[in-house]
């Protein structure tokens, strides 16, 4: 995807990556991700720096009702959809949840970043292909993310 939102949301997710790769182990063990609101505190928290006019929890009409943006940028009519795996959470749940949102959030660019604390997603690659969508072909750019935790 070449258009300015898509660049803007490779780059966050760039930087997160840099801040993944720098920390220590010692780091990683003082850092507690309980859910899915502390996953989007994190990447509010680096996003934030690099483009101010970011929003958490922006709430818009979506028609039939109302949708919550976990992070919006308005500048580049991009919302990020954040979710956090959990116990009791399967694949299919999280294939319709991210579907709904796919769905209902009226953005130009939409970033669908998966923390995959669980492990519940068997084929990530194909998992990543289904969600991404070009504007072309449909009415938004979707990009997916999904970080899954690596066992030290």
């Amino acid at each position: 995807m070449s258009s300015r939102g898509s660049l803007v949301a490779r780059f966050c997710f760039q930087r997160l990556h840099i801040l993944i790769d720098s920390l220590k182990i010692e780091d990683l063990n003082r850092i507690k991700i309980g859910n899915e609101y502390d996953v989007q505190r994190i990447l509010y928290s680096l996003i934030k720096p690099l483009f101010p006019e970011a929003r958490l929890e922006v709430t818009v009409d979506a028609g039939y009702r109302p949708v919550r943006y976990d992070i919006f940028i308005d500048e580049y009519d991009l919302a990020i959809e954040v979710k956090c795996t959990r116990a009791n959470m399967t694949e299919r749940t999280l294939n319709e949840e991210l579907g709904s949102d796919s769905f209902h959030y009226k953005v130009e660019h939409l970033f669908l970043f998966i923390y995959d604390d669980k492990r519940i997603i068997t084929n990530a690659d194909a998992f990543k292909r289904s969600f991404t969508k070009e504007k072309g072909l449909h009415d938004k750019n979707i990009d997916t993310y999904i970080a899954q935790p690596i066992i030290l």
